[in-house]
């Protein structure tokens, strides 16, 4: 076990803190404390079959748990230790009162924290956005080779440490993909949530091939679809989707509307330069069928003329 002092808070929130720690050889980590008894108060209901199931939250904790801990790539935010339980045996009787996983710590923070539309995106060199975009596919080029969808990308869970590399982080609710590339019980972000994912919304034609109600979706696509909304963000600094924050329905009918050939045209009309290959990229990965969409190898293999201009991006403070 690592032995700690803690420098300072990083993040709060209702059930967990997030806090910077460092051992006594002066290496940062970033703990992640959870609170059982604000778990324990947390209501999640999932779609079983058609029917609301009370989910629990143990079934939360320990899912993440083990993604977390199976997650072993210079591209991901990797845990070191735990304390108040044994991840090695998980039982929902000698869990402590405060759970704690200590995670690697990256300097510079996440890319950006998304609270609304009026959050600033902050102003990056294409030449960071390039190597942005590398690190997080070779981050889900990995996760789809040991089976795992992360379910939860956006510019929040993409850190930068000092050396300008990214990590992918915030495994909370990724899910294990079973024997055909799918996952049920997707509970990430609305605004980064994939077209399919948008099943019953406005919009929708009940013939159109993207349908699927409750999932099983394909993991590696709806974390490409997310990529693809928040490298949008980077690039032109603006939101594709009007609605963030609130009217969920509305939001949901922008997505399962999204026309990629209307957003680049307003973009062009507004006199913004789109490099023909950042284009083509964003072309392959936004696509409204998941079965067009490129895969995180397909693309780090097709558009290494795009993403391989810069191995190591240079140091950027965010």
């Amino acid at each position: 076990m690592v032995e700690l002092s803690t420098i300072s808070l990083l993040h709060h929130g209702k059930c967990q803190d997030v806090y910077l720690s460092q051992d006594s050889k002066g290496n940062m980590y970033a703990v992640k404390r959870l609170y059982r008894k604000e778990l324990e108060k947390r209501k999640h209901y999932t779609n079983v079959d058609g029917c609301l199931t009370l989910q629990d939250w143990f079934d939360d904790f320990c899912k993440a748990v083990k993604v977390q801990l199976m997650v072993q790539h210079d591209r991901c935010v990797k845990c070191i230790d735990t304390n108040g339980f044994d991840p090695a045996k998980l039982e929902k009787n000698d869990l402590s009162e405060e759970l704690e996983m200590v995670l690697e710590y990256c300097e510079c923070g996440s890319i950006m924290k998304l609270e609304s539309n009026s959050t600033h995106i902050p102003s990056l060199p294409v030449e960071v956005i390039k190597c942005i975009a590398k690190d997080t596919l070779l981050a889900l080029e990995y996760l789809s080779n040991i089976n795992v969808a992360h379910c939860d990308i956006k510019p929040d869970n993409v850190f930068m440490d000092k050396n300008g590399r990214c990590k992918l982080g915030d495994f909370s609710h990724s899910l294990q993909m079973d024997s055909e590339g799918k996952v049920k019980g997707v509970k990430g972000s609305f605004y980064f949530m994939a077209p399919e994912m948008a099943s019953g919304s406005p919009g929708w034609k009940q013939n159109d091939r993207r349908i699927s109600e409750s999932g099983p979706y394909k993991g590696a696509s709806i974390d490409m679809w997310a990529l693809g909304v928040s490298l949008w963000m980077l690039y032109f600094q603006r939101y594709p989707f009007k609605t963030l924050s609130t009217a969920v329905i509305q939001l949901m009918y922008e997505i399962s509307n999204f026309d990629i050939e209307e957003q680049l045209e307003e973009l062009q009309a507004d006199g913004l330069h789109i490099e023909a290959d950042f284009e083509d990229f964003i072309r392959s990965i936004l696509c409204m069928y998941p079965s067009d969409r490129s895969t995180a190898s397909v693309a780090l293999v097709c558009y290494n003329g795009y993403h391989d201009k810069l191995h190591t991006a240079p140091s950027v403070a965010v």
